[in-house]
């Protein structure tokens, strides 16, 4: 905006808010056709848009319908056997079943559909830059010359501001009795003004009141043809396309005695769905996890069935106490403590031993310590669950959720608590 037009709307600005007493002058008739102009104009923009989605639709409705075609060709096509190797035979892939009777049908059928979708895109793809031209075109050239009569609108709108100020600075003056000389000469100014601005406004008032009525009337003039247009190249399109569709069904469906295309595959439906139920690739694994498992679940159960491989299956022997016995003979003087003959040992059962499954660390004071993967020897068990044994002959202690080494392989108690009680 210049510095000119800047100053002239901060003349008219407190006009243009109505402030004070300022007079406001109303033309009714102007006012009815700047509403009807302002409903043209909106719908002036309406009709471009929609037709420009309709070209636009219309030219995607016939590439993709070809398309889609083209896709089933592609679906219904046989295997291309000139990809498989050297030792497969073109007759192993040979079938005279009807289900490959009925697929060479199908595939004739979507060729022949393809071809004809093909034949309608071309001739109907042409026709649509005649609706560009003989409707987008020309509605986009209605907008543009509906913006310059907007313009227009909006030059007698400052023209009526300009009158209206010019006025009431007037009319202030001249009631004013004590007027100086200066407030004369001001008066002369204003009057000139008023005059101007007086003579302007009325000329382009007078032209939009002429010209506007015969504007909206042509409207009619110029969307009916835009409406035949749309009427007809929209029936074109759609009878083309019924009466391809209609020659395809006539041509693929006549040996199927009068039967429609639905009624047809709801017949073959069970027979499908049967099939392809059958299919083994159609099934699902069982999942037996119904809870996710953490990696370090996984990684102590991998360590886990790691250790049990190295396991022997029969009972495990650990040595005796005449054994150990000949170990610790260099203790035996500053304690006092003898131990018994070896014989009295060497009858000795074997000894079954469970190894723990986790650390154990009680804050508890007596209570036992235990690592992963002790071997603990087992004494006897209740009918609760309690295992009571020996570990590493220092004490003797009752638990829980330890892995059973001897006797029945892999048993494990389900219990989710330790119990230690250190004996000596």
């Amino acid at each position: 905006m210049s510095w000119k037009g800047f100053t002239k709307g901060l003349a008219r600005f407190p006009q243009s808010i109505g402030a004070g007493s300022n007079s406001v002058t109303i033309d009714q008739e102007f006012n009815h056709y700047n509403e009807e102009f302002n409903i043209l104009d909106k719908l002036s923009v309406k009709l471009y848009d929609d037709s420009k989605k309709l070209h636009d639709s219309l030219t995607a409705m016939l590439k993709h319908q070809a398309s889609f075609h083209a896709t089933l060709v592609d679906i219904f096509s046989p295997l291309n056997l000139s990809k498989l190797g050297s030792n497969d035979s073109i007759e192993n892939f040979q079938d005279e079943s009807p289900v490959s009777r009925e697929l060479e049908i199908a595939l004739n059928q979507t060729k022949e559909s393809s071809q004809r979708m093909d034949e309608i895109k071309d001739r109907l793809l042409p026709e649509l830059e005649n609706l560009e031209r003989r409707v987008v075109l020309p509605t986009n050239d209605l907008i543009s010359l509906l913006s310059n009569v907007k313009l227009k609108i909006k030059k007698r709108g400052n023209k009526l501001l300009d009158y209206d100020r010019y006025r009431d600075q007037v009319q202030k003056l001249k009631d004013r009795t004590d007027r100086t000389v200066s407030d004369e000469k001001k008066l002369g100014q204003l009057e000139t003004q008023l005059d101007q601005s007086t003579r302007e406004y009325f000329e382009i008032n007078s032209l939009l009141l002429k010209e506007l009525p015969v504007l909206l009337k042509l409207r009619i003039d110029f969307v009916d043809p835009c409406f035949r247009i749309l009427y007809w190249y929209q029936l074109k399109v759609y009878s083309t396309l019924s009466s391809a569709f209609t020659e395809i069904i006539k041509r693929q469906f006549s040996s199927s005695a009068g039967a429609k295309p639905i009624e047809i595959y709801r017949k073959n439906e069970a027979a499908m769905l049967e099939a392809l139920a059958n299919l083994s690739l159609n099934k699902r694994p069982i999942s037996y996890n119904k809870e996710p498992v953490s990696l370090e679940e996984l990684k102590r159960r991998k360590s886990y069935e790691d250790s049990r491989a190295f396991q022997s299956p029969t009972k495990e022997r650990l040595p005796s106490f005449a054994e150990l016995h000949k170990n610790t003979n260099t203790f035996k003087g500053s304690s006092g403590v003898t131990l018994n003959n070896r014989s009295s040992f060497e009858g000795a059962k074997k000894i079954e031993f469970v190894v723990a499954l986790y650390d154990y660390t009680s804050d508890t004071k007596g209570d036992l310590q235990f690592s992963r993967d002790d071997r603990i020897e087992v004494l006897e068990r209740n009918e609760s669950g309690w295992w009571k044994g020996n570990l590493f002959l220092k004490s003797i202690v009752d638990f829980l959720f330890f892995r059973k080494v001897q006797g029945r392989s892999g048993n494990v108690s389900r219990k989710l608590c330790y119990r230690y009680i250190i004996l000596f």
